[in-house]
């Protein structure tokens, strides 16, 4: 899959066995911030009380906070 090229990968991801997927989290410089694209459905991590997906999307919403 192709995506602009002002997008990079900014996570990787496999199930076991399979190859990475590099585009579960891209990311793009956008005027002052940055655009974090992520095609994982977050509603059913935390609906399923998933600990990585509240992870990742902590880390997601968080990103930058300290610069």
């Amino acid at each position: 899959m192709a995506w602009d090229n002002h997008y990079e990968t900014f996570v990787s991801m496999a199930d076991p066995g399979e190859d990475p997927f590099d585009g579960e989290i891209l990311m793009a410089n956008y005027g002052k911030g940055t655009y974090l694209y992520t095609n994982l459905v977050f509603y059913r991590q935390i609906q399923g009380q998933v600990p990585g997906g509240y992870r990742i999307f902590t880390n997601l919403i968080s990103y930058g906070a300290n610069k």
